[in-house]
């Protein structure tokens, strides 16, 4: 019978490393540059009735943070739809052909 040697309280708990030293992100979600800025779950996105948002910076570019449905002058529902909407996006940036929906300035004469 083959002992192991005795494993110390540090390496019993859940350690980010891999045994091979490298970070191991399984448990770790990915958004793709997708989100909510909602406080629902992150589990109840797909079918949360708020807006999408969308973030984006391609090696050596300037980074773009915009909400889809001001962009897109739509709501968006479902998730797909957004997946489908952040890879257009997504490659219209890396094309250079990308220009971001003007926001209308604040009036400072309006300030209450």
């Amino acid at each position: 019978m083959v002992r192991h040697a005795a494993r110390t309280f540090k390496e019993c708990i859940h350690s980010p490393y891999s045994e091979r030293g490298t970070v191991d992100d399984t448990n770790t979600a990915s958004h793709n540059g997708l989100r909510k800025r909602c406080g629902c779950a992150r589990r109840t996105w797909p079918k949360c009735p708020h807006s999408w948002h969308f973030n984006f910076k391609p090696r050596g570019g300037i980074g773009y943070r915009l909400s889809l449905d001001v962009e897109l002058g739509r709501h968006i529902e479902g998730k797909t739809e957004a997946q489908t909407e952040a890879d257009r996006i997504r490659t219209a940036i890396r094309s250079g052909t990308f220009h971001p929906r003007a926001v209308a300035p604040l009036d400072p004469s309006a300030n209450p």
